[in-house]
């Protein structure tokens, strides 16, 4: 782990995943943030949840 704190700072739900990537989408370029979501496609993420964030975050999903 690069950041232990952030990792007990989520795990103790003291912060929203979400909202962080709120924030990472409200910085990134759309491009960016596909590279992210394929990235995390090609680690295993079920395609399910990537859609079910894209959507929460006001993407278009693949």
């Amino acid at each position: 782990m690069k950041n232990p704190q952030m990792y007990q700072m989520l795990s103790q739900g003291k912060i929203n995943p979400l909202d962080i990537l709120k924030q990472m989408a409200g910085n990134s370029t759309p491009e960016q943030m596909q590279h992210l979501f394929s990235q995390a496609q090609n680690l295993g993420c079920p395609n399910e949840i990537l859609a079910e964030i894209q959507n929460q975050l006001g993407m278009n999903s693949k």
